[in-house]
């Protein structure tokens, strides 16, 4: 696994001030909670509308295509060109097809 400045080169200063005033011991905590993938079993219990998006420069960009084919109508959007962080931080990039989500689910 490369790590993270490998795949989405080096933070904005503004991104880098803020992650240099997190907490640490929370970061920690809310990473450690993140990493944790859901199972087959899980996936296929699921059964509310689910939205991802992911960067196709993602390093997750296979596991998050995997995921969205295990949730019944899930919604896959894929952001050409785009890192993990960028896909984060990119609201522009991700707001309308969210909107769109939301606005089919509403029905």
């Amino acid at each position: 696994m490369r790590g993270a400045y490998e795949v989405n080169g080096p933070l904005r200063p503004s991104q880098r001030q803020r992650q240099l005033a997190n907490d640490p011991i929370a970061l920690i905590a809310w990473l450690s909670g993140s990493r944790c993938t859901p199972t087959g079993k899980q996936l296929a219990a699921f059964d509310k509308p689910a939205f991802i998006y992911v960067g196709e420069a993602d390093p997750r960009l296979e596991d998050s295509k995997e995921m969205a084919s295990q949730l019944l109508g899930s919604t896959l959007v894929t952001l050409p060109a785009v890192n993990h962080l960028d896909a984060f931080l990119r609201s522009e990039l991700i707001l309308p097809h969210l909107i769109q989500f939301l606005l089919k689910v509403s029905r």
